[in-house]
């Protein structure tokens, strides 16, 4: 969470755009082993799509939009999922 905040807050002051997507990515990719080791966590999958949202605003911002289609995909993909669960 703390390498999420940090991104976020360099991505949001477009202070260090490269410097937010290298943090965001290992973001990312610790939410994704955090998710893979309980997969039926609902906030674990959350984080995944949180730190997957920020790194595609982090890749757009500068102009990876293949990349940031990727992300957002991945972050879209989870949110059907989790809709698909609690379809209360």
């Amino acid at each position: 969470i703390a390498l999420e905040e940090r991104g976020s807050l360099l991505l949001r002051a477009r202070d260090d755009v490269s410097a937010a997507r290298d943090l965001l990515t290992e973001s990312l990719e610790v939410a994704r082993g955090l998710a893979a080791a309980d997969p039926q966590s609902v906030t674990l999958a959350r984080d995944v799509l949180r730190s997957a949202a920020l790194l595609g605003d982090a890749l757009a911002q500068i102009g990876d939009s293949t990349g940031a289609q990727q992300r957002y995909s991945e972050a879209l993909g989870i949110s059907l999922r989790l809709s698909a669960v609690d379809s209360t």
